[in-house]
């Protein structure tokens, strides 16, 4: 093992003459027949954490699920399409969400909130970092601009610290991108997975597809 991670650290990466593009958002068109979504989006819940973690669970994190129940994905679907939808990044970070919700929209967040933190308060006392991680059942909510506003300044903190010289390195830069990834999704309240899972479309897209079949709807925070 500790010859296979000096060979990582040593490997010099070579610039691509290809634009990098995210993949791993739902397929929303070129479809020829109905069928043919039904399968895709049953391939797409096919591999969900839940389908998938009990084969892996010695060998990946340890990990917990709360339930997302089918009213409050409904409930997140309706807060996004009400304040988030359309909006870029910047005009999103500047809605005050809290404010913005409705009564029952309150009391329906309030009380996966109130869960989620048991599970979170139980996850974190395991933990000797003192946070966790938090996704659905597909992805995680890295597109929030709470989580992209962390990044790219956890990104300059960590690209900083390094000599001048490794600043302009590529290695050293996607190095310092990698530990900003990770220290970005840190969380230790319900609120920021909240403030996350809410203004995040990733997370929007996949509880639409969710809520399309709802004879599988099996969604949690894992």
């Amino acid at each position: 093992m500790a010859s296979f991670l000096e060979e990582i650290k040593s490997a010099k990466l070579k610039k691509s003459d290809h634009e990098i593009k995210d993949y791993s958002s739902p397929k929303l068109a070129g479809f020829i027949s109905k069928q043919e979504i039904t399968d895709y989006q049953n391939t797409c819940l096919d591999v969900n954490t839940e389908m998938w973690l009990h084969f892996l669970q010695d060998i990946t994190f340890p990990s917990q699920f709360c339930e997302v129940k089918m009213k409050e994905a409904e409930t997140f679907i309706k807060i996004f399409e009400r304040l988030f939808r359309n909006l870029n990044p910047a005009q999103i970070a500047k809605v005050d969400l809290w404010s913005k919700l409705e009564v029952e929209e309150h009391e329906i967040i309030d009380s996966l909130s109130q869960r989620l933190d048991v599970v979170l308060k139980d996850v974190i006392s395991r933990s000797a970092e003192g946070f966790a991680f938090v996704k659905t059942s597909s992805r995680s909510p890295k597109d929030a601009p709470m989580a992209m506003k962390r990044f790219g300044e956890v990104y300059k903190m960590f690209l900083n610290k390094l000599p001048e010289e490794k600043r302009q390195n590529e290695n050293d830069q996607i190095v310092a991108l990698l530990q900003a990834a990770f220290e970005a999704m840190k969380v230790s309240t319900s609120k920021e997975v909240m403030q996350f899972m809410l203004s995040s479309e990733r997370i929007y897209q996949d509880l639409l597809l969710a809520l399309e079949i709802k004879e599988r709807y099996h969604e949690n925070f894992v």
